[in-house]
């Protein structure tokens, strides 16, 4: 059995509503890029695994927060960028 990280890119995740499920995140950093806006972030749940890392998403201006707000991320549906990682080695595995 080994152990492996999961990545995520910014832009298969999106900022939602209070009552949908998802992470909340406390906003470290917006960083306005023209029309898009990368969200910077850490877990305020308590969540051991991800203590300390930052996570980041990507948004539209309008619907950028303000650093230190807490904002609920979750996964969009329809992107499959999700990536796993030796734990170990930090490289990527590959499906055949």
């Amino acid at each position: 059995r080994k152990e492996v990280v999961l990545g995520v890119r910014p832009e298969s995740l999106q900022i939602v509503g209070r009552d949908a499920p998802g992470l909340d995140i406390k906003v470290t950093l917006v960083e306005e890029l023209g029309l898009e806006v990368f969200v910077h972030g850490q877990a305020t749940d308590g969540t051991a695994t991800l203590e300390g890392k930052d996570l980041v998403v990507r948004t539209v201006r309008s619907k950028a927060p303000s650093l230190d707000d807490v904002v609920r991320i979750a996964p969009l549906e329809e992107h499959g960028s999700r990536l796993f990682f030796d734990a170990q080695s930090g490289e990527r595995i590959v499906k055949n």
